[in-house]
């Protein structure tokens, strides 16, 4: 689901998840509220509440963005999300 926009609604995966909760820890541990993420990828902090709570999918856009405020690449999350 994650990067997935406009696909059929669909309930999260295990590692959609999981990739959230490894952004969500690194902006948690900096500091950074979910408006100021939401801020800096140019959404709203509801937008970004959704996505975290797994009620919207995050665009491919929206992942590397997020990714980016935290100082990690899509790679490092999901492999950091891989051994959770």
């Amino acid at each position: 689901m994650v990067g997935v926009a406009n696909a059929p609604k669909a309930l999260p995966t295990q590692r959609d998840m999981a990739i959230l909760g490894v952004i969500d820890s690194a902006r948690d541990q900096m500091g950074i509220t979910q408006q100021g993420l939401a801020l800096a990828i140019g959404v709203s902090q509801s937008q970004v509440s959704r996505i975290f709570s797994g009620q919207r999918p995050a665009t491919l856009p929206e992942l590397l963005d997020m990714c980016g405020v935290v100082g990690m690449t899509l790679s490092e999350v999901a492999q950091r999300a891989g051994e959770c």
